[in-house]
C-alpha cells in the first residue's frame, strides 16, 4: 500500500504480523524486526503493539538505528527507570541513543488519569 511522499521520501506500509494463533510471539516480533533492519530503505516501524516482545525487539531496532513507535505499549519501564522496572531494562538501548517513542501514556499515568476522571466527572468516591 503506498502514500503520499514525504518530502523526496516515498513512504510504504508493509504489514508484518507478530501473532501465533492471535496470541503475540516475541520469536515472530524479532524475525520481523530482523527483516526491517535488512532492508536498508527501512527508516522505522509502528510497533510493539504490547509490551511482550519489547524487551526483545527494541534492542535489535536500536542497534540498527531502527526507530520504534508504539501506539499501544504501556510497560512504564521502556521509557522510564525505576527500581521496580526489570534489570533487561539497561539492555534496551545498546547504542545509547533513544530509538522507542510511545504515542500512548504508560500505565501508571493510565491509572491516575482514570481515578482523577472518575472522582471529578463521575463523581465516584470509592
Amino acid at each position: 500500500m503506498q502514500h503520499r511522499n514525504a518530502g523526496q521520501y516515498k513512504l510504504v506500509y508493509k504489514p508484518l504480523d507478530d501473532t501465533l494463533a492471535g496470541r503475540p510471539s516475541p520469536e515472530l516480533g524479532v524475525q520481523n524486526v530482523k527483516q526491517m533492519i535488512a532492508d536498508a530503505r527501512v527508516l522505522g516501524m509502528i510497533g510493539l503493539y504490547g509490551s511482550t516482545a519489547a524487551f526483545d525487539e527494541i534492542p535489535l531496532a536500536n542497534a540498527a538505528g531502527l526507530v520504534v513507535l508504539s501506539p499501544s505499549a504501556t510497560n512504564a519501564c521502556l521509557t522510564q527507570t525505576a527500581s521496580v522496572c526489570d534489570p533487561r531494562l539497561g539492555a534496551l538501548r545498546p547504542s545509547g541513543s533513544i530509538n522507542f517513542f510511545r504515542t500512548v501514556a504508560p500505565d501508571p499515568t493510565q491509572g491516575r488519569v482514570m481515578a482523577r476522571f472518575a472522582a471529578d466527572s463521575l463523581g465516584v468516591k470509592r
